[in-house]
């Protein structure tokens, strides 16, 4: 496996002891970590009504546009008002709605050959249908 940074970036590696001791020593440390942690939670409980209220495809619908926002964050300024094509694999989109594929195939028309792109152009919306 391999790591590669998109922009410039510096790393701070720590042993979670040597963290906890820098934390309990110097507030300026705790208060970089309450905050990071801080952030984390209110996102995690900002997600669990879609989570647990959101239907298959609607669950699919999200994560199709979580991965086009990523892919606009990464083009070019000339690319991001063109049309946007996301494709990914079966799997990891069942997997990312919470389900098996087998299952999202059937909510999702019916088909057995589910979404696997949405496109999306500026002022337009996603689509989940079937192939």
């Amino acid at each position: 496996m391999s790591i590669q940074a998109l922009t410039d970036a510096s790393l701070l590696r720590l042993s979670p002891t040597v963290a906890r001791a820098l934390a309990a020593s110097d507030v300026r440390v705790a208060a970089v970590f309450l905050t990071e942690l801080s952030e984390r939670v209110q996102q995690l409980v900002l997600e669990i009504p879609d989570d647990v209220f959101m239907t298959v495809p609607q669950r699919l619908a999200r994560h199709l546009l979580d991965l086009a926002s990523a892919r606009i964050g990464e083009a070019g300024p000339a690319d991001r008002a063109a049309e946007l094509v996301v494709t990914a694999p079966q799997r990891e989109l069942a997997e990312a709605a919470g389900t098996v594929r087998e299952v999202w195939s059937g909510s999702c028309g019916g088909s057995a050959r589910p979404a696997s792109s949405a496109r999306t152009g500026t002022g337009s919306s996603s689509s989940t249908q079937p192939a």
